[in-house]
């Protein structure tokens, strides 16, 4: 199996400096990130099996549930529809790529991506990543800032982490195995955007 592509002229642990030489913008100003890889990170095994095992398990529970279903497919269809996922074309090939399983929360629906799951080598895509330091101010600092003044304003970016593109050679190791119908085929897509439950995301959107 091949190594993972990843920086390799920077010190260990180097999470900003991956960002700071890697990054670029779009014509419209987005943002596009690599996923800040370890460059001595035992290599990714395979998931395919295990992915498409754990598709299958959600497909029985959505066939018992028909609003879980009719609300996952809503969720996977605005996916698509905002550009934040691709199909992939087949063949697919399964080496430097990972397949991540997801599932749902319905207290409050929700799509879940489990980027922890480990590979045949027992190895995870979050376990291959840098973190990257707190960037966020300190819950004091912010406290202490929020009484300073008369008026507080407070304000929520919507699909925050989905508004930052993946560079194009990273995207094959966010992707996901998905279909509506389970008479359909299965299909492949890769997320373009970065995941909220991988390790480095928080760093990235930030």
């Amino acid at each position: 199996m091949k190594e993972i592509a990843v920086v390799d002229f920077l010190p260990e642990n180097e999470c900003g400096q991956i960002f700071e030489t890697t990054h670029s913008r779009t014509l419209d100003g987005c943002y596009i990130v690599h996923l800040p890889l370890r460059r001595k990170a035992t290599e990714l095994g395979d998931y395919y099996a295990l992915a498409l095992r754990k598709f299958y398990k959600l497909e029985r529970r959505m066939v018992a549930d028909p609003l879980l279903k009719e609300n996952y497919i809503s969720f996977m269809r605005e996916y698509a529809a905002l550009g934040h996922m691709e199909l992939v074309q087949p063949p697919y090939g399964h080496i430097n790529c990972y397949y991540i399983p997801h599932h749902a929360v319905t207290t409050k629906f929700r799509v879940v991506f489990n980027v922890s799951a480990p590979t045949s080598t027992g190895i995870s895509l979050n376990n291959v990543q840098l973190v990257g330091p707190r960037s966020q101010d300190s819950p004091s600092s912010i406290l202490l800032r929020f009484r300073r003044y008369r008026v507080a304003i407070t304000a929520d970016i919507e699909k925050m982490f989905r508004q930052v593109l993946v560079a194009s050679e990273h995207r094959d190791y966010q992707r996901i195995i998905w279909r509506e119908p389970p008479e359909d085929e299965i299909r492949v897509y890769r997320m373009k955007t970065i995941t909220y439950g991988l390790g480095c995301s928080p760093y990235n959107a930030v």
